[in-house]
């Protein structure tokens, strides 16, 4: 009887170390605040439907994540104005708290005026 042993320690160890790289690019890509789109370039130098969208580019233009995979930028570019400013006012209104002002000084949670201590 024969065989044979191959150390595969340091294939598992570099397999670990790309699902950990991917979840890093993951809660990077969709942790941003900003809109971040994925296409391919097209041999005929079309863009692609999207390929990956975080959550921010949805909330933009007022889509779903998986409604945008099944658009183009070219689909976005012929939506009416209104369509793509209300997605922004949306996701704005879900920052600002209501009543707020701009100008307003920033309270702690407790009330107290929020300052900063200069020297």
């Amino acid at each position: 009887m024969e065989g044979f042993l191959t150390d595969v320690t340091e294939r598992i160890n570099q397999e670990k170390q790309v699902r950990e790289s991917q979840g890093r690019y993951e809660q990077l890509f969709n942790a941003n605040n900003d809109s971040i789109s994925l296409v391919y370039l097209l041999p005929n130098g079309e863009l692609s439907n999207f390929i990956e969208v975080n959550d921010a580019a949805g909330e933009i233009v007022g889509y779903t994540r998986e409604e945008l995979l099944n658009m183009s930028i070219r689909d976005l570019e012929e939506l009416p104005l209104s369509k793509r400013l209300n997605g922004g006012l949306q996701r704005l209104s879900k920052r600002v708290p209501a009543g707020s002002k701009p100008g307003c000084k920033p309270r702690m949670v407790h009330g107290s005026l929020l300052t900063s201590k200069r020297n």
